[in-house]
């Protein structure tokens, strides 16, 4: 499904460590096929700008979590999921598509598939084996080069997506550990920035 500006993509927010530099669109990393080895990110590109949905609001409206940030804190093992600098995702700034957006959506395992089939994986990096991206990612680059600016990843779409019994032949979302909105192109800009709320704090590594 194809989304127009914010159409359905209600809010959303890019969390970081504090005092982190924003996501500025002039700064935008161009979106690029991650060559990893490892299998838990063949569906992972690098570059862009990963947000997720806002999950919680304070009794006065305020932004308080997103999909992402409690994930950090609930994982199924207990451990907190940091940043790679090693400080806690403490700070979040809104995103704000602009109005003419193009985000497709993936609520569903045929919404994935269609992305695939349109889009297919590409050639392996050199050094690796042929097929080393199987089907399990579609041609980030390609989907953005086709003047998509997002992908939006739903928490139905998570599920349905790293479903346990979803076959390794078909294409999988087991990477994405929250409901994410990947920019694959620089169609935003920031709004407020606001302190994030751990579902869990006491998880958090203490300073």
């Amino acid at each position: 499904m194809l989304l127009h500006g914010r159409d359905r993509l209600g809010p959303i927010a890019h969390a970081y460590p504090a005092g982190s530099t924003l996501p500025d669109p002039a700064t935008f990393q161009p979106i690029r096929n991650f060559p990893a080895v490892s299998t838990r990110v063949r569906n992972r590109p690098e570059g862009g700008l990963w947000c997720a949905p806002v999950s919680l609001r304070h009794p006065d409206g305020t932004p308080a979590a997103t999909d992402w940030t409690d994930y950090c804190t609930a994982d199924e093992y207990g451990r907190p999921t940091l940043h790679p600098s090693g400080a806690p995702y403490d700070t979040a700034v809104d995103i704000h598509p602009h109005d003419d957006a193009r985000v497709y959506v993936i609520d569903n395992c045929d919404d994935l598939d269609r992305l695939v089939d349109l889009f297919p994986p590409p050639p392996a990096p050199a050094g690796l084996p042929e097929g080393f991206f199987r089907l399990v990612t579609p041609n980030w680059e390609a989907v953005a080069d086709a003047g998509t600016d997002a992908v939006f990843v739903t928490r139905d779409g998570l599920r349905a997506n790293t479903a346990e019994d979803r076959d390794l032949k078909h294409p999988r979302l087991d990477a994405w550990d929250s409901a994410s909105v990947l920019w694959l192109r620089p169609a935003y800009r920031l709004g407020a920035q606001w302190p994030v709320r751990y579902q869990f704090p006491d998880r958090l590594p203490q300073t």
